[in-house]
């Protein structure tokens, strides 16, 4: 589990309340219902939403009631679309950079002393770009899930009613990649990860059986703000230089922070509004 701790993020990154509210999160010291109980400045500890005991990980992650009002599948949508500014401008540019190697002329030269045997060199970088799922096609279509927003699997591609949160198929290649994020407590990453990993089997065996080769991961990014391995392994399969990887991660582990403080904030408030939004729904062509 990772997340940037360097002076430059702390200082210039995160405002004094948000980075106030990560350590307290980190170290289960935030003023929630149970704690302020324990601390003797509260006669309950309970919940203000179910009345169940009102720990941080209840707040964040567990409340019924505020899995009913979308309060989690908000923060969920929140983090997607930030992950989806990088799904979409990695996708463009592997369309964009087929369609230019496809038209590239291979060199040719003579060998010394004879003009007329020839011998071709293949390009230089086939054998590189070859080594990522992207990398034979430029027809890449790119479909993401909110709850909002439902969006229906390819139904070309094998008929079911799940809805993977981010599905980026090429007809031409006939080949599909399946990623499913999670967003919730840290200390269940290897869980969730085994959970939908099982979820999906079905639905990949199925697209394997239609003649598609399939690739699935999962991500999970913690509510407060630290992410898993498998989040910059999805980078990596989206060719993400090293640079680039380290800025996208920590923006949507910034992000997935700032929804839990917003719910955190909200923790007293029986009614709930999502019709604001901390990141904007990015456009996909």
């Amino acid at each position: 589990m990772t997340f940037d701790t360097t002076w430059n993020n702390l200082i210039y990154q995160l405002s004094p309340e948000l980075l106030k509210f990560h350590v307290n999160a980190i170290h289960d010291t935030a003023s929630t219902p149970s704690n302020l109980k324990l601390w003797n400045k509260a006669v309950s500890g309970n919940c203000k939403l179910c009345s169940k005991q009102g720990t941080l990980n209840h707040i964040l992650t567990f409340c019924k009631v505020a899995l009913r009002q979308g309060r989690f599948n908000w923060r969920h949508d929140q983090v997607l679309r930030e992950i989806m500014k990088t799904v979409s401008s990695q996708i463009e540019e592997f369309n964009s950079d087929i369609a230019k190697e496809s038209k590239r002329a291979p060199s040719v030269f003579h060998k010394a002393g004879n003009k007329r045997e020839k011998v071709t060199l293949a390009d230089p970088t086939h054998h590189k770009t070859k080594r990522y799922f992207f990398s034979d096609a430029n027809d890449w279509k790119i479909i993401f899930d909110e709850d909002e927003r439902q969006r229906n699997f390819p139904q070309h591609i094998a008929a079911t009613p799940l809805r993977p949160d981010v599905v980026i198929y090429s007809d031409k290649a006939k080949k599909v990649y399946l990623m499913e994020l999670t967003c919730g407590n840290e200390q269940n990453f290897a869980d969730q990860e085994k959970r939908k990993m099982k979820r999906y089997q079905q639905l990949t065996e199925e697209i394997e059986a239609n003649g598609w080769a399939c690739k699935l991961q999962t991500v999970e990014v913690g509510a407060r703000g630290i992410y898993n391995y498998s989040l910059p392994t999805f980078m990596n399969h989206l060719n993400v230089n090293n640079k680039e990887k380290k800025k996208a991660c920590m923006k949507i582990a910034e992000i997935s922070l700032r929804a839990s403080y917003t719910i955190y904030l909200s923790r007293n408030n029986t009614i709930w509004t999502d019709d604001w939004e901390l990141v904007k729904r990015p456009v996909i062509a």
